[in-house]
């Protein structure tokens, strides 16, 4: 009960967060308690409205809803790791464009590369209109940063000739050249390639694509790569 002193001296009060009752939010609820003085007045007291959930924790059930491939949850893992290193683990509605800022410039000085930087941000995007839907923040703080259209580059048959005529003298490096200009796949997929791999009575080459956790796709063995092997 108040005093007559002070109206509002040992005045206590419980507010509910509407989170539900798990260990990790009430860890959540002892922080934001923490964080107010205990001589505070009823105004004092947070809006209820408002969920008080710290980034990482947010992320982390954000990955355990949604039905992403591993390798996306990592994505998403490590464009929030460089967050957290930029502006520290905060409640999720007190990041600001100013933490955006913040981003960006650790990207800067860690030289991170112009469409990896689109990566990060379109993912840290999508998680803030997350963020919005289920009401922990008000507007998205993060935007996408635009990838930059690489232009490819075609070697002339001719200049491919001159290439592999100057390997003819060192047979592995052009065997790797000639495998590599006549089948499209990835330098990483063909370091990759064992003898087992090669399927001499079907007549096939089994490749595994390394970007793609391994998937194993075929390539004919036609006679120049059998020569060539």
């Amino acid at each position: 009960f108040p005093s007559h002193d002070n109206p509002h001296r040992k005045y206590s009060r419980r507010k509910s967060l509407k989170l539900k009752d798990t260990q990790a939010n009430r860890r959540h609820a002892i922080k934001v308690a923490k964080t107010y003085k205990t001589d505070f007045i009823p105004s004092d007291f947070i809006d209820a409205d408002r969920k008080y959930i710290l980034f990482s924790d947010a992320l982390k059930e954000y990955l355990a809803l949604k039905p992403f491939r591993q390798s996306t949850k990592d994505i998403y893992t490590k464009s929030g790791n460089y967050l957290t290193q930029s502006c520290g683990d905060k409640f999720v509605n007190e990041y600001t464009i100013r933490d955006y800022i913040k981003l960006i410039s650790l990207f800067n000085r860690l030289g991170v590369t112009q469409n990896t930087k689109s990566i990060y941000t379109r993912q840290l995007h999508a998680l803030w209109n997350y963020f919005i839907k289920i009401k922990l923040a008000e507007e998205n703080i993060i935007e996408v940063i635009r990838p930059e259209v690489s232009v490819i580059r075609s070697i002339e048959p001719k200049e491919l000739i001159k290439i592999l005529n100057g390997l003819k003298r060192n047979k592995l490096h052009y065997a790797f050249i000639y495998l590599l200009a006549n089948t499209g796949v990835r330098v990483s997929t063909l370091v990759q390639l064992q003898w087992e791999d090669i399927d001499w009575q079907r007549k096939i080459i089994i490749l595994r694509n390394v970007k793609v956790k391994g998937t194993p796709f075929t390539i004919p063995l036609v006679p120049k790569f059998k020569d060539l092997f």
